[in-house]
């Protein structure tokens, strides 16, 4: 990049022609006003690496446009950090200890995020599995939370191989008894290959009233 002698002799105007006309001059520039530091940074995220003390409306207008342009920030806020993984759920990998609520944010966004957590909570793994039952496959969990995550994805079943499946019958049969049986666990039993039962006569035998209309339901929409 060529060196632009842009001093304190610079008018403010002179500034801004610089920066519209190439917005990596801000680098150069002494003393850019706020304005201008987020015009560049909205224009290109990453030239936030150039601005020197940049204020928090640069910072928070930075990661908006792109979560990465956390790299660049010194001891970022947890505002700052659910900011960046909302914008671009990978962005958490330039944040260490991420709290539950950023990670939380991250796989909210997007499952994937997951695989960039080193130890994802609980509900941060659950909410994964809610989004995309293949999520399971990128991160490990005990026998314990693996029975937890099912009550919330049956179709994860399709992506492991290793479970009891008297436990699993055990927790289909408990979820379908209740009232507040989501239509969606119902759709996914029914869906699932993996278990080789007859799934009418077990609806009809444990499961809810709502059990039953979501699975009648179901098979006339096909």
């Amino acid at each position: 990049m060529e060196n632009v002698n842009c001093n304190k002799s610079m008018s403010e105007d002179e500034k801004w022609e610089l920066i519209k006309t190439k917005v990596w001059s801000i680098e150069n520039i002494e003393n850019p006003t706020e304005e201008m530091c987020i015009y560049c940074v909205k224009n290109a995220w990453n030239t936030l690496k150039l601005i020197k003390n940049p204020s928090k409306k640069t910072i928070s207008e930075a990661v908006r446009a792109n979560g990465w342009a956390l790299q660049f920030v010194q001891n970022p806020t947890e505002e700052q950090k659910i900011l960046a993984v909302t914008s671009t759920y990978d962005a958490i990998k330039y944040i260490q200890r991420p709290s539950v609520d950023v990670q939380l944010a991250a796989v909210k966004n997007n499952y994937r995020a997951i695989k960039y957590i080193d130890a994802p909570a609980l509900k941060v793994k659950i909410a994964a599995v809610a989004q995309n039952p293949s999520a399971i496959t990128s991160f490990n969990y005990t026998d314990k939370e693996f029975y937890i995550l099912l009550r919330y994805s049956l179709a994860i079943l399709k992506y492991v191989s290793d479970y009891d499946n008297d436990i699993v019958i055990g927790i289909i049969k408990y979820e379908i008894s209740k009232g507040s049986v989501s239509p969606n666990f119902i759709y996914e039993f029914i869906k699932l290959e993996v278990l080789k039962i007859d799934k009418i006569n077990f609806v009809y035998k444990f499961g809810s009233d709502n059990a039953k209309k979501y699975y009648v339901d179901y098979n006339l929409d096909m």
